[in-house]
C-alpha cells in the first residue's frame, strides 16, 4: 500500500515500511532508488540486473518483490546458512567492503553480515585495535596512519576492494564524498564492483543508493603518489587541478608536456631545436649508455625543451627544464638549446620565459657543463640589451649552477610555493660551516623573505600572472617607442583592467583590442563592447 501521509520514511529491520503520522509532502519528479541489504546480497550473489525491484526513496512507493528463480533462492539459502553458522565466505557469499569507522560501524557490520554478506572492515595500523573490527568477518588495512583523506581516497578504497575481493562497497562516514567522484565510480564499475552510499548518513538502515557514472573507466596504470601525504590519485584528476594534491595541496613535479598544457594556449607550442648533437667531452665511462637509457625511459631528447607558444594570445619563447631527465642537470646540450632559444627570441623580438628544474651541473661533462652558466647568461644579457623581458619561474628543485646563473637572472623572478631553491645542498653547507641551518632554509618562502626572488605564485595563478607581465611589457615597450608599428593596436596600460579581463572576460588577449582608458573608467565585456576587435 502506498504511504502518502508522511514526509519521511522509516524502514523496519526486515525492510518493511513503517507508517508515520504527519502532513503529506509532495514527492519530487525524480527519485533515487534505495536498496535493502538483503536485495543487494541477492544481486551480488546471483548477478541480477540492476534494480529489478527497489523502494523509491522519495515518495515511499510500495516494495514489490520479484520472485527469484530456483538458483537464486538456493544461492541465498546457502549464504544465510553460512552467515548463521559463522562460516568463512564462500563463492556463494559475496564480500561487502564497509567503509565506516564511526560509533555505528559495529552495528552496520553486523547488519551487513546478517543480510548474507561477508562483512569486511577497514582499519589503519595505528588504530588496528578498535572495537568495531571484532564485528567483521574480514579486515583489510588501508595504510599506516589514519586520516580522513585516506578513508576518502579512491585509490586506497579500490586497492582494499581488490585485496578482499569485494563485490560491493558501502560508503559511509569519511568515505561518503567518493559517491560523487566519477573517476572512482568508473574504475569500480570496470572491476565489476558496485558502490552504494547510505540514504541517510545518520541512519544507514533506511536504505542504500546505488552510485554510478556515465564516464568511461580510465587506465589503472595512471596513478601518482603524493610525496607529502602518501596518497595516490589518477593523473586525469591531477591534471585538472594543475598537478596539485587534492588532499594536502602539495605540488607534484610536472613534466614539460604537462607544463606546456597547463601554461600555454592549446595547440600553440612549436618546438625549436628538438635534437642537438650530443657530446661526451670527457669520454666518461658509460655516459652514452645512460643517455640512451634516459631517452628510452622518458621519450625526451634532453633535460630541456624549447620553443615558442602563446600565453593568453601573447607570443613568447619558452624553455622548460625536465626533472625526469638526469634530474634536469645542465650539460652542453642543455646550455646550447637554451642559448639558441634566447638568441632566436632576440632576433624575433620575443620575451623569454624559462621554467627551471635542475640538480645543477652534469658531472659527466665536468667544466664543459659549468661553462653553460656563462654561455646562457651572456645570451640573456644581449636579450635584455635589446629591451626584451626575461621571466624566470623557479620550480622544485632549482639548485646548483642553474641557480647561480640564468635562474636568478630574470627581470622578474617567480617561484612556486615550497620549491627547493639553493646552490649547494643543505648537508654540504652544514658540514662546511659547522652550523645548524635556519628552519625552512632553501625554500621559496625563505628566498622571498630575504629578497632573492620577486614573488611566490600559486600554480593555478601562474598562467594569469605571466599573461599580466607580458601584457604590461608590451604596453610599456610600445609606449616608449612613441609610435606604433604598422598593424599595431592601441595598448592597454592599466594593470588592474588587464587582470579583470583575464578573470571575467574572454581569458585570451588575442580577442581584445587594447586602448588607453580614462583613470576612472573600466573595460566592458558585453557583446556591444567597443573594445572588441573588428
Amino acid at each position: 500500500m502506498r504511504q502518502r501521509k508522511q514526509n519521511y520514511i522509516t524502514l523496519s529491520c526486515d525492510g518493511e515500511v513503517v507508517p508515520q503520522r504527519g502532513a503529506a509532502a509532495p514527492a519530487p519528479e525524480s527519485a533515487d532508488v534505495a536498496y535493502r541489504l538483503s536485495r543487494m546480497v541477492e544481486e551480488a550473489a546471483a548477478a541480477l540486473p540492476l534494480a529489478p525491484n527497489a523502494l523509491e526513496a522519495a515518495d515511499a512507493s510500495e516494495y514489490t518483490a520479484v520472485a527469484p528463480g530456483e538458483a537464486q533462492a538456493s544461492s541465498r539459502a546457502r549464504v544465510a546458512a553460512d552467515a548463521q553458522a559463522g562460516a568463512p565466505a564462500t563463492a556463494a557469499q559475496p564480500v561487502a567492503l564497509v567503509m565506516a569507522r564511526s560509533k555505528a560501524a559495529k552495528r552496520l557490520l553486523q547488519a551487513v553480515a546478517d543480510a548474507g554478506f561477508c562483512a569486511c572492515a577497514v582499519y589503519t595500523q595505528d588504530r588496528r585495535g578498535e572495537g568495531y573490527l571484532k564485528a567483521a568477518q574480514r579486515t583489510v588495512c588501508l595504510g599506516e596512519r589514519y586520516s580522513d583523506a585516506l578513508f576518502g581516497n579512491g585509490h586506497a578504497v579500490l586497492q582494499a576492494a581488490d585485496e578482499c575481493g569485494a563485490a560491493v562497497v558501502l560508503l559511509s562516514d569519511e568515505a561518503l564524498p567518493l559517491a560523487e567522484v566519477d573517476s572512482f565510480l568508473a574504475r569500480a564499475a570496470a572491476r565489476g564492483v558496485r558502490v552504494f552510499r547510505a540514504m541517510s548518513p545518520d541512519a544507514p538502515a533506511l536504505g542504500w543508493i546505488l552510485c554510478s557514472t556515465d564516464k568511461p573507466p580510465l587506465d589503472d596504470g595512471t596513478w601518482r603518489t603524493c610525496q607529502r601525504c602518501g596518497l595516490s590519485f589518477d593523473e586525469a584528476s591531477l591534471a585538472s587541478g594543475h598537478s596539485t594534491c587534492p588532499s594536502c595541496g602539495g605540488y607534484f613535479r610536472m613534466s614539460s608536456a604537462e607544463r606546456i598544457d597547463d601554461t600555454l594556449d592549446a595547440g600553440s607550442f612549436e618546438e625549436w631545436n628538438r635534437s642537438v648533437p650530443e657530446t661526451d667531452p670527457l669520454g666518461f665511462p658509460g655516459y652514452g649508455g645512460k643517455l640512451a637509457a634516459q631517452r628510452a625511459k622518458t621519450g625526451l631528447e634532453e633535460a630541456v625543451r624549447t620553443g615558442e607558444g602563446r600565453i593568453a594570445g601573447l607570443r613568447v619563447a619558452v624553455g622548460i627544464m625536465e626533472s625526469q631527465f638526469f634530474m634536469g642537470s645542465m650539460g652542453s646540450v642543455v646550455g646550447e638549446k637554451l642559448c639558441r632559444l634566447v638568441e632566436r627570441a632576440t632576433d624575433e623580438r620575443l620575451p623569454v620565459v624559462i621554467f627551471t628544474a635542475s640538480g645543477g651541473a652534469r658531472m659527466q661533462e665536468g667544466l664543459v657543463s659549468l661553462m653553460q652558466m656563462a654561455k646562457v647568461s651572456c645570451a640573456l644579457a644581449r636579450h635584455g640589451e635589446a629591451g626584451l623581458p626575461y621571466l624566470s619561474v623557479l620550480t622544485d628543485p632549482t639548485t646548483g649552477g642553474v641557480t647561480a646563473s640564468f635562474a636568478m637572472q630574470g627581470d622578474v623572478v617567480l617561484a612556486e610555493p615550497g620549491a627547493l631553491i639553493g646552490f649547494a645542498g643543505q648537508r654540504v653547507i652544514r658540514d662546511t660551516i659547522k652550523q645548524e641551518l635556519p628552519e625552512g632554509f632553501q625554500t621559496a618562502e625563505f628566498a622571498l623573505e630575504h629578497g632573492l626572488i620577486d614573488a611566490i605564485v600559486e600554480r593555478s595563478e601562474m598562467r594569469s600572472m605571466l599573461a599580466h607581465l607580458l601584457a604590461i611589457h608590451l604596453a610599456t615597450a610600445r609606449s616608449n617607442r612613441g609610435a606604433h608599428e604598422p598593424g599595431d593596436c592601441a595598448i592597454l596600460v592599466d594593470f588592474q583592467t588587464v587582470r579583470d579581463n583575464l578573470e571575467h572576460g574572454t581569458d585570451t588577449y588575442n580577442t581584445v583590442t587594447y586602448g588607453l582608458l580614462e583613470p576612472e573608467g573600466g573595460l566592458p565585456f558585453g557583446e556591444s563592447s567597443p573594445w572588441r576587435p573588428r
